[in-house]
């Protein structure tokens, strides 16, 4: 994806409903809000028998964003345990455990939850940023590595799935989450943005791959949470990215990064 200007930047939605990924172009000061919506499986409000009490106590109490999907048809567990690197329960009706995401190392490794009725839900501990969902190695802002999870389990198991929902069950009151993504290359490696004070913010983060990828916010390197040679992601503080004030987000090399916000409406 290149960006010719440097003063402006491409803003990437994600319409889940419809499989499609939105670019609007936007003149460089001010982000306007959009993105993924952020839903809750039908199961946290509602008590539903096919869904486990102690599973929805365990989500709500260790994972932070999800991706999750209910097939039509049944799931046979035999089907999809071997995608599994570690098995932490399993019973009869439901597995939970970790899942390898391809070209990742196992901190990459998806925490997910398979039922026998068809649920699949797909998700990263509570103490880490959404921008670890982004695709780096791929380059790409298309899907997130957890919903590629989910359709893996949901293809494994030989059930359609038409696309997955994203919730992070850190933020209830979260709506909407958006990516905005940049690529050094020669046309630039920079963009601007602003936060409307109209919204309320509840995380920002990035993340950027490449060869020993580094983010600057405003100049500074900002200091992942994680990083290897090839990747890395880390939060981005409300102090370091203040509401209705300008802030310049680049990379650096031939990096790819990505500047996650997660939003209220």
């Amino acid at each position: 994806m290149q960006f010719p200007h440097r003063r402006r930047f491409v803003l990437a939605i994600f319409l889940i409903a419809s499989l499609t990924l939105a670019f609007a172009d936007f003149s460089s000061r001010e982000a306007v809000p959009g993105g993924i919506t952020l839903e809750a499986p039908s199961f946290v409000h509602t008590a539903e028998a096919a869904v486990p009490p102690e599973i929805v106590k365990r989500l709500n109490e260790e994972a932070g964003i999800s991706a999750y999907f209910q097939t039509s048809g049944s799931i046979t567990l035999s089907q999809v345990e071997g995608l599994f690197s570690t098995i932490e329960t399993q019973t009869g009706d439901y597995i939970i455990g970790s899942i390898p995401v391809p070209n990742y190392d196992e901190q990459y490794d998806a925490h997910v939850y398979v039922h026998t009725n068809g649920w699949i839900l797909a998700y990263y501990f509570n103490d880490t940023p959404v921008s670890k969902i982004v695709d780096v190695d791929a380059e790409t802002i298309n899907t997130t590595l957890l919903e590629s999870v989910v359709a893996t389990v949901a293809g494994t198991a030989g059930q359609a799935i038409s696309s997955a929902s994203h919730y992070d069950f850190r933020y209830p009151n979260a709506t909407h989450m958006i990516f905005i993504a940049e690529k050094s290359d020669s046309g630039g490696d920079e963009f601007t943005v602003e936060l409307p004070s109209s919204y309320g913010y509840l995380e920002r983060s990035f993340a950027a791959g490449g060869y020993l990828p580094a983010v600057y916010l405003n100049g500074t390197r900002s200091s992942p949470m994680y990083e290897t040679q090839q990747t890395e992601y880390g939060f981005i503080t409300s102090g370091q990215m203040a509401v209705d004030t300008q802030h310049t987000f680049s990379v650096s090399n031939s990096d790819y990064g990505v500047l996650v916000i997660v939003y209220a409406e």
